[in-house]
C-alpha cells in the first residue's frame, strides 16, 4: 500500500489527472464488477473479491455505469453515488490505473494494492451513504408531519450562493447542476441537518459549568507561546505607477530613516504615519499597521520569522525603545513599533475559546445521539446488497467495523421492516 499511496500522492498529481479541474473528466478504464461484490460491502479481503473475476484474468466490465449496489428500504445507492462521494481519491486511483495500463505496467501486485486502497474508501463512504439515506427517510416523514420544516429564507440564501459559485465555474444548468436538481439536493441536505440537530434538545446542550470543567480538565491543550503585538510601516524600494510602470525609489532609505527619527525623537503617532506614508496593503494601513497572525489573532509568534525575532531583541513597549531600527524586510525598508508583549501560558476562557469548546462539546453530544439512533434504526431497516441481480442482507458487523459483532444480518430474512419508507427508488 505504501507504493500505491506514494504514487497517488506524487506520481500523478490530482490537478493533472483531472482535465478541467474539479468538474473535469479523466480517461479511465471500466471498473470490474467485483468491485461492488460482497467483499466491498461486508469488508472481506481484496483477494476474495478478485477471486470472483473470470479465471482468464480478464476482469468482467460493467455495462451500466450507474449500477445499483445497495438498497436501503425503498431507496437505492449506486456505485456512481459512492465513487462521487470518494471525491479526489477516486479520480487519483482511476488515473493511476489508467497511466500504468497505458504503459503496459499494470501488474498483479499493483492490482492488489489498488483493490485494497479502493475497497477501504468505498466501504467508508458506503457506510456514510447508508446512514444518510436512513436519516433522510426519517426526515422526510417528519417533514410530512410538519415536525421538520425547511426555512424558506435560508433555503433561498444558500441556493443563490450555490448557484453563484456554479455560474463562476461555468457549469450551472449542465446535467447534474440544473436548478431543479440543485434545489432538490439542497432541500435534502437541509432536512438532514435539521433532523440531526433535532436529536439533541436545548436541555442536552452544554452548560457553562460543563464548558469550564472541560477547559480546566484539559488545560494542557490550551497553552500558548509568548507573543507580541506590533505595528509596521513599509517603505517600498520599487514603486509602480497607475500605468503599471515600475521605478526605483532612490530616496526610500532616507525616507525611512527620517520617519524613524520623527518617531523616536518626537513620539509621533505611529498609526498616523502609517496612513500617510506606508506602502503596505490597504487593510493593514486601516489597522494602523497592526500585523495579524495567520489565525486572525492580533498577537503573533516572533519565532515564526527570524528577521522579526532579531529585530525585537532589546525592544520594549516604552518610548523610545518601542521603535525598531530601519529593517530590510520583503524588499522594503520597514519600521516596527512594539505595542505589547504577552507571556506564555494558558489561554483565557474568553468568548472565542468558550465558543470553540462549547461547539465541540455540542457536536459530540449530537454525534453520540445520532450514533444511538443509528444503532436502533439499522437493526430494524431492510438494507440489502445487490450483486448480479440478487439481494441479500448486509451484516451488522459492516456498520460497526471497530466492534466485535456477530455476522448477523441487519434484518432477519423474511422479517418485515419497521423502518420509514420515505423517498422513492431511483432506477
Amino acid at each position: 500500500m505504501e507504493c500505491l499511496g506514494a504514487s497517488i500522492r506524487h506520481d500523478v498529481p490530482f490537478d493533472s489527472a483531472v482535465p478541467g479541474g474539479q468538474h473535469g473528466g479523466s480517461p479511465v478504464t471500466r471498473t470490474p464488477r467485483w468491485i461492488v461484490s460482497l467483499a466491498v460491502l461486508a469488508g472481506l479481503s481484496a483477494g476474495a473479491a478478485r477471486a470472483q473475476a473470470p479465471a482468464t484474468g480478464q476482469a468482467k466490465t460493467l455495462e451500466l455505469q450507474n449500477e445499483v449496489v445497495c438498497r436501503v428500504n425503498t431507496d437505492v445507492i449506486s456505485k456512481r453515488d459512492i465513487e462521487d462521494r470518494m471525491g479526489p481519491i477516486f479520480w487519483k486511483l482511476s488515473e493511476y490505473r489508467y497511466q500504468y495500463q497505458e504503459r503496459g505496467m499494470w501488474t498483479e501486485e499493483r492490482q492488489k494494492e489498488w483493490d485494497e486502497e479502493y475497497f477501504k474508501h468505498f466501504r467508508e463512504q458506503l457506510r456514510k451513504a447508508i446512514r444518510e439515506k436512513l436519516i433522510l427517510q426519517e426526515a422526510r416523514l417528519q417533514a410530512q408531519d410538519e415536525k421538520l420544516q425547511v426555512d424558506r429564507a435560508q433555503f433561498v440564501k444558500r441556493r443563490d450562493m450555490w448557484i453563484e459559485g456554479l455560474k463562476k465555474d461555468g457549469i450551472f444548468g449542465q446535467p447534474g447542476y440544473t436548478l431543479n436538481e440543485l434545489e432538490a439536493q439542497l432541500k435534502e441536505q437541509m432536512l438532514i441537518e435539521q433532523f440531526r440537530n433535532s436529536l439533541v434538545t436545548m436541555l442536552d446542550l452544554p452548560s457553562r459549568p460543563q464548558v469550564e470543567k472541560y477547559y480546566h480538565d484539559n488545560l494542557a491543550q490550551y497553552q500558548r507561546k509568548a507573543a507580541v503585538k506590533i505595528r509596521r510601516l513599509k517603505i517600498a524600494r520599487i514603486v509602480e505607477s497607475s500605468l503599471g510602470v515600475k521605478t526605483v525609489r532612490n530616496e526610500a532609505h532616507k525616507l525611512a530613516e527620517d520617519l524613524r527619527q520623527r518617531l523616536a525623537a518626537y513620539n509621533e503617532d505611529f498609526r498616523e504615519l502609517v496612513l500617510d506614508f506606508s506602502d503596505d496593503d490597504e487593510e493593514t494601513k486601516k489597522r494602523g499597521g497592526l500585523m495579524m497572525g495567520a489565525d486572525g489573532d492580533e498577537f503573533i509568534d516572533p519565532e515564526s520569522n527570524p528577521l522579526l525575532q532579531d529585530a525585537l531583541r532589546g525592544m520594549d513597549t516604552k518610548f523610545p525603545s518601542n521603535i525598531s531600527r530601519v529593517l530590510d524586510m520583503e524588499g522594503c525598508w520597514v519600521l516596527l513599533q512594539l505595542v505589547e508583549r504577552r507571556a506564555a501560558g494558558a489561554m483565557p476562557l474568553d468568548g472565542k475559546l468558550y465558543q470553540k469548546i462549547y461547539d465541540s462539546l455540542a457536536e459530540r453530544l449530537r454525534q453520540d445521539a445520532e450514533d444511538d439512533w443509528f444503532r436502533k434504526v439499522v437493526r430494524r431497516s431492510l438494507i440489502l446488497r445487490i450483486q448480479d441481480g440478487k439481494e441479500t442482507n448486509i451484516p451488522l458487523a459492516f456498520f460497526f467495523p471497530d466492534e466485535d459483532l456477530p455476522d448477523e444480518p441487519s434484518v432477519e430474512p423474511g422479517k418485515k421492516t419497521e423502518a420509514p419508507a420515505g423517498g422513492s427508488a431511483k432506477k
